[in-house]
């Protein structure tokens, strides 16, 4: 039987996790960057970041960053999708997070992304506050960064 579970990454676990996500996405240089800059703001405490273990193997991850609470690339292998990994490991970091006194938590979602707006919703992640637009870092050489358009919704933990 497979065992799922939860905890608060390592360095070690990130490394690890981020090595797998840029061989998933060969070519595409932003992973370097996104794997640099979450494992340095890790170290400095402004994100905490979060994985999912299924047999002990890494399988998914999300961040919290610290300055406004919100839940940031959260991931999960293609061939493990559907199997609640996701979902628990959001109640992992709520459970954390109302732990630690926090009251709320806010994850962003882009428009065009819209399976996972429904299921943010359906995780009660339902109070608009804003939208912005971010600037993704280029792919390669011959890319000059995608705008992003996001909007940003809220869930009251209990």
């Amino acid at each position: 039987m497979e065992k799922i579970s939860f905890r608060i990454a390592t360095k070690q676990d990130l490394e690890k996790r981020w090595d797998y996500l840029i061989a998933e996405n060969a070519g595409d240089k932003r992973w370097q960057i996104w794997q640099e800059q979450t494992i340095k703001d890790n170290n400095k405490g402004t994100k905490k970041s979060f994985i999912a273990l299924l047999d002990n193997e890494i399988v998914g991850e999300v961040t919290l960053v610290m300055s406004n609470f919100e839940l940031n690339g959260l991931r999960v292998n293609k061939e493990y999708e559907g199997r609640g990994i996701a979902s628990g490991l959001v109640k992992f970091v709520e459970a954390w997070a109302t732990k630690h006194g926090l009251e709320y938590l806010m994850i962003g979602v882009e428009p065009r992304e819209v399976r996972n707006m429904q299921i943010f919703f359906h995780w009660g992640y339902t109070e608009f506050l804003n939208y912005s637009i971010d600037k993704y870092p280029p792919k390669d050489e011959n890319d000059s960064g995608e705008e992003v358009f996001a909007l940003y919704y809220r869930k009251k933990l209990s």
